[in-house]
């Protein structure tokens, strides 16, 4: 039987996990967004945002990103880890391993934010942080289609997907347990989802729709995964869309 301050903390930690999620994508939003009269010229501001950013720049809207994305997929191994833990405590070791797994994904914030400076500043990539190319775009379709049928993939996904299997089988106590269990799950969770994330470079990284849409589809696949036919059928059609864009810029090489 839950009592009443048990209730209030549990309550008080989802809180503060949805609000960072949310203030997380409000604030990228308020980063798209300068000004707008219309709904049109929104969908606009939030397709293409700044168009000259620094590095550094970059780097702060990378770490908003990986926040906003990442920890909705995270959620179901919180959830299973608060209940295991319910009887003492849980929501400071639950924090910890939330902290954990977000140190994983925020340690790739710099490398990820400078080669999309340097790659914009080459031409490779547009400002809104689209590849510039149709041969560009059509390798990292096919890539991360690929990628979902890999070894690698589903042994990663084997562990991250399943959140109960997950702790049966790696369960460590005390928040240094915790912090090790987060760490360890952010990196399988890179493992499952660096593919998926390397398709923000086709629709641009600054592309706050464009983003959503790849977070829902991260969320998707790791709850069906075992289902095999939403991971497959998602293999297929960024195998297909791959296939097309390049057969596409092959047929305007030659008619050039």
């Amino acid at each position: 039987m839950i009592n009443v301050r048990d209730l209030d903390t549990e309550l008080g930690f989802w809180a503060v996990f949805y609000g960072l999620i949310g203030v997380s994508w409000l604030l990228l939003i308020a980063m798209a967004v300068e000004d707008f009269s219309s709904v049109s010229t929104l969908v606009e501001a939030l397709c293409v945002s700044t168009q000259t950013t620094s590095a550094w720049e970059l780097t702060g809207m990378w770490g908003l990103m990986m926040l906003a994305m990442m920890l909705p997929t995270f959620r179901a191994h919180a959830a299973v880890h608060a209940d295991i833990r319910r009887k003492s405590r849980w929501p400071s070791h639950t924090l910890v391993l939330v902290i954990g797994f977000s140190m994983v994904w925020l340690v790739l914030v710099p490398a990820g934010a400078f080669a999309q400076y340097h790659l914009s500043q080459t031409g490779i990539i547009d400002p809104s942080g689209r590849a510039t190319s149709l041969v560009g775009n059509g390798c990292v379709l096919l890539l991360a289609g690929a990628y979902q049928f890999s070894h690698l993939k589903r042994a990663c996904m084997t562990q991250c997907a399943s959140p109960m299997h997950y702790f049966f089988k790696y369960w460590r106590d005390h928040h240094l347990g915790a912090l090790h269990m987060g760490i360890h799950l952010g990196v399988l969770c890179v493992g499952c989802c660096w593919a998926l994330m390397a398709l923000a470079f086709v629709g641009g990284t600054m592309n706050i729709l464009w983003m959503a849409v790849l977070t829902a589809m991260m969320i998707m696949d790791k709850r069906y995964y075992f289902n095999d036919q939403f991971s497959q059928f998602l293999g297929r059609t960024l195998v297909l869309a791959g296939g097309l864009i390049l057969l596409l810029a092959l047929s305007l090489e030659v008619s050039v």
